[in-house]
């Protein structure tokens, strides 16, 4: 994923003047990758800098496809919800090295969860995630009051969960063994407004090419755009 652009973008449009914070994501010598304490630290020092107590729930509400490379343009291809979270299971590790997630039925829901091998209660981190993948699912679909069913955090709840609420309009837990979001199935037939089934072809293909030569196993937060 394209950290790094995510929060150049972000400071830009919130006119922050922060350049350690960029520095903060340098690969180390010998990787092409940055770290998941790289990344930690970069939102923690944002979020001093610029005096915003969520700034993952603020980073996630401004996410956008071209952040996560050709995962993301691929999943916008899909024809629905359904195909796109298949396509992000699938290619997650063209995005992030890790444990990954586990996509599930439970009942009437489909749950996406991360279990915490590589997912260490990070508030900013985990906050990120859950709003940018609720981003992209309006955005795919127009429909911008779209909500999931239930969201579960690893860390403790905030002494004030109203921006969380506002935003996600669901049921929110704390204290969680593992980071999770919960759909209904519905949701899943929803049609996407950018599906191109020829286009999602051949970046399937790519992608598909891209995971082939990815070392099998690394705990690497991947920053760069493939």
């Amino acid at each position: 994923a394209d950290v790094t652009g995510l929060l150049t973008a972000f400071m830009q449009e919130r006119d922050i003047s922060a350049p350690e914070v960029l520095q903060k994501l340098a690969f180390e010598k010998g990787k092409t990758a940055v770290t998941y304490q790289q990344w930690w630290d970069a939102l923690a020092l944002l979020g001093e800098i610029s005096n915003i107590e969520h700034i993952g729930l603020e980073l996630g509400k401004c996410f956008t496809p071209e952040y996560s490379g050709i995962v993301g343009y691929l999943s916008l291809s899909a024809t629905n919800l359904k195909e796109a979270a298949t396509y992000f299971e699938q290619f997650q590790h063209l995005l992030a090295g890790g444990t990954g997630a586990k996509i599930e039925h439970r009942g009437n829901t489909i749950c996406c969860q991360w279990l915490p091998a590589y997912c260490s209660a990070n508030k900013d981190s985990d906050e990120t995630l859950i709003s940018a993948l609720v981003s992209f699912a309006r955005l795919v679909t127009g429909k911008n009051d779209l909500s999931p069913t239930k969201i579960g955090f690893m860390h403790p709840q905030p002494i004030n969960i109203d921006q969380h609420n506002d935003f996600f309009c669901c049921e929110i837990a704390f204290n969680c063994s593992a980071l999770f979001i919960e759909v209904p199935i519905a949701l899943g037939d929803i049609s996407s407004t950018t599906s191109n089934p020829a286009l999602g072809a051949i970046l399937q293909q790519q992608a598909q090419s891209m995971l082939n030569v990815l070392p099998s196993s690394s705990n690497d937060l991947i920053a760069n755009v493939r």
